[in-house]
Order: structure tokens, then C-alpha cells, then sequence
């Protein structure tokens, strides 16, 4: 059977309920493990029957409809969430999207900045290396938090920057 445009095709060896219900199972069962900012529960489980109705198209039916369901929309949710939650928005979606951003292209220092933003990108090179060759092992997990702009208590700051201050005292590029 051909379903008409907007109709939901159904297995021949299942019934309409049968089919709904268990697309409304499996979206329940699955929704609580992709929630993230800007959807809650009830969105998620929306999406995931949209999705099962979707998936009808796809099924072939010398496979269990119940699999097929949660193999397929367990899919596309990882898929929705992985585009949805990491878009550029306001809110937490915002802060990740930016804390990516600074791991891969990460700034010398992000605040109370020992490097002017007038230094070159060549004195900056020289003063990471020269860091990252004298900087001792129980500083680096701060250093790192530091440069990627995450919060440090003040007390472990002061001392990071104190280290850092004492590394490249002998360089002369602008320095505070």
C-alpha cells in the first residue's frame, strides 16, 4: 500500500496503533538521553516521533519494527542534537560554542593579559614557548584554563601569573 501525501505509511504487519505506540515508546525511551539547553523533555520526544514517522519510509519488514525504530531515531537524535545544540545562540549553547572556539584557535592570555595586543604574532610564539618550556607541572591545568578564558579561583591566579611574570621577566616584550 502507497500512503498519499501526509499519510503515515504503516507495515503491512502491524496496525496504525500498534505502530504510533511504539513511536511514542521509543521516543519516550530515548528523549531523556538528548536533552540539552533551549529543548526540554517534551521536545525531545516530539522530535523523536518525528523522526519514527520519518523512519517508516526506510523500514523494511524482514526486520523487527521496534529495532528498526530505536536504531533509527537513536540516530538521527544523536544527529539533532549534535547540530542543534552546538549552533551559535544565547545561553549555555553560546558559551560552549565559544569555549570550542578557544581550544582550537586559543589567545596568549584571555584577561589580565601579560602580552599587548600590539605584540606580534612572532613575540607571542617566542613567549608561549619559552612558557611552555619552564612552566611547571603543577601550574599547567590553571595555565590552560586560563588561556582558554574558564574561571580560576583569584588565589590560583595570582600565583599562575606570578610564575608567569617570573618565566618571562627577562623578555622584553611588553610585559606588564
Amino acid at each position: 500500500m502507497n500512503p498519499k501525501r501526509g499519510e503515515m505509511k504503516i507495515p503491512s504487519n502491524h496496525t496504525e496503533q500498534e505502530v504510533i505506540d511504539l513511536i511514542v515508546a521509543t521516543a519516550k525511551r530515548l528523549a531523556p538521553r538528548y536533552i540539552f539547553p533551549g529543548n526540554d523533555l517534551e521536545d525531545i520526544e516530539q522530535q523523536g516521533m518525528l523522526l519514527g514517522i520519518e523512519a517508516l519510509e526506510k523500514y523494511d519488514e524482514s526486520y523487527s519494527l521496534k529495532s528498526f525504530l530505536f536504531r533509527h531515531v537513536n540516530n538521527r537524535l544523536q544527529i539533532y542534537k549534535r547540530d542543534e545544540y552546538y549552533r551559535l545562540d544565547e545561553g549555555p549553547s553560546k558559551e560552549i560554542q565559544t569555549t570550542k572556539r578557544r581550544i582550537n584557535a586559543p589567545e596568549t592570555f584571555a584577561e589580565g593579559s601579560l602580552v599587548t595586543q600590539k605584540e606580534d604574532d612572532i613575540a607571542r610564539n617566542e613567549i608561549n614557548d619559552i612558557i611552555d618550556k619552564n612552566l611547571p607541572m603543577c601550574y599547567r591545568s590553571d595555565y590552560l584554563r586560563f588561556t582558554n578564558g574558564e574561571k580560576i579561583s583569584e588565589t590560583r591566579k595570582e600565583k599562575l601569573l606570578d610564575v608567569l611574570r617570573e618565566i618571562v621577566k627577562d623578555y622584553d616584550y611588553g610585559l606588564q
